[in-house]
């Protein structure tokens, strides 16, 4: 009988099979840093403003047949049910904190109250040098601004490699996305930060229900995660 359970798990599957093909067709923006003269240049109004956050998760890479990721879900399922009772609840305040850097270096920063789905928004048909591929041309008659600097995250949670039915790896807390700045009015990137940050939960990391080694080390990475972005715009 075709379970919820096994609906949950042949859509993680058809998740993980989505996103390793966007990969496999997908040249990866290269981080663009800021000048140490930008916001003396910079004076117009820039939103500061929160991607949609995805869900917290386990997130399993390398077992790659349909029965080889169903054995990796369900054997991991326990951790699984727990990461998805935690939450970046930090990460807005993220937002504040660049407001107060961009302030002290002469900008003009509008925190942004709600998130945006940056997925909703059109392609964009530029493929130029450092070009968004989407097109965030609508959001300066929306917010009022010139420019957005976005925090976007692609992955929260644990995350775990396989090979076929074997973990090669224990769970590690991870955050994986980006930040960036993109010029409203041509949709390129005038500031782009890759994070991908992964951080060890020990060797007594199978303590269900509660699994501390695995939530500590989720918790650590997204502070990493928020330290390297305000680092970068230092």
């Amino acid at each position: 009988i075709w379970s919820k359970e096994m609906n949950r798990l042949f859509a993680i599957i058809c998740i993980g099979f989505i996103v390793v093909l966007s990969g496999c067709t997908s040249n990866p923006q290269k981080p663009v840093k800021l000048s140490k003269k930008y916001w003396d240049k910079n004076k117009e109004k820039i939103g500061i403003v929160l991607a949609t956050t995805p869900e917290m998760d386990t997130h399993i890479v390398g077992a790659n047949c349909l029965l080889c990721m169903m054995t990796a879900a369900a054997v991991n399922s326990t951790l699984t049910d727990h990461m998805k009772t935690l939450s970046p609840d930090s990460l807005p305040e993220l937002k504040t904190q660049i407001q107060e850097i961009i302030k002290a270096k002469g900008g003009n920063p509008v925190v942004i109250d709600r998130d945006i789905n940056v997925e909703s928004l059109p392609e964009n048909d530029s493929d130029g040098a450092n070009a968004s591929k989407r097109d965030f041309s609508m959001l300066a008659t929306e917010f009022g601004v010139s420019k957005m600097l976005v925090i976007d995250m692609d992955l929260l949670g644990a995350y775990r490699t396989y090979a076929s039915y074997v973990p090669t790896s224990d769970p590690v807390g991870a955050v994986q996305g980006k930040a960036y700045i993109v010029n409203l009015s041509d949709n390129t990137y005038e500031w782009y930060l890759p994070l991908n940050i992964k951080v060890d939960a020990g060797d007594n990391w199978d303590e269900p229900p509660s699994f501390p080694g695995v939530t500590n080390a989720f918790y650590t990475a997204l502070e990493q995660g928020k330290d390297a972005v305000i680092s970068d715009l230092r």
